[in-house]
């Protein structure tokens, strides 16, 4: 069954699409996670991460641990609190961990703007924002910089983390600013 499960997201990941097995494959997945939740490795460096009390993310293979921190740990809460109607600002919302556990806090009267300037981490954005079908979050394809207009993204490889000022890699892309 694992098998299955893994071929069919991969899929979905692979073509960046997703169809009624996603709900079919997710609710195989939950009914048998532990309480914290579950870490399905995937094809092609990513993890689906699927939480007990819902949420769901596909993940870069070097993010799902910081995913967890994010949910499990409660790691941002020591510094601020997101409540129901908030807006939030995810300034390099990466793929979305942080933007889901806050669209949800939000609710429906509340709003989440995901900034992202990384073409591949957008991508798995968007499908984490559809797969958790949230419709309080605005996605924003750009970078926040000190100037408008293109800059240099630096993308750390395998791990989807990125930023404008690190030249250590030779890894990187032209985006919006």
């Amino acid at each position: 069954m694992r098998r299955l499960i893994t071929r069919i997201m991969s899929m979905m990941v692979e073509n960046y699409i997703t169809f009624p097995l996603v709900y079919f494959a997710s609710a195989i997945i939950k009914r048998n996670m532990p309480k914290i939740g579950i870490v399905v490795p995937l094809s092609r460096g990513l993890y689906l991460l699927a939480m007990s009390h819902g949420p769901k993310f596909f993940v870069h293979k070097k993010a799902w641990s910081f995913a967890l921190e994010i949910f499990a740990n409660n790691v941002y809460e020591r510094f601020f609190k997101v409540e129901k109607g908030d807006y939030v600002f995810d300034i390099g919302a990466h793929v979305g961990v942080f933007t889901i556990k806050a669209a949800k806090a939000v609710a429906s009267n509340g709003l989440v703007v995901a900034v992202e300037p990384d073409p591949k981490a957008l991508a798995l954005l968007r499908l984490n924002v559809e797969i958790n079908r949230l419709d309080n979050v605005i996605i924003v394809n750009k970078a926040i910089f000190s100037r408008e207009g293109r800059a240099t993204l630096y993308i750390w490889p395998d791990s989807g983390g990125s930023n404008l000022n690190m030249r250590k890699t030779s890894n990187y892309v032209e985006v919006e600013t």
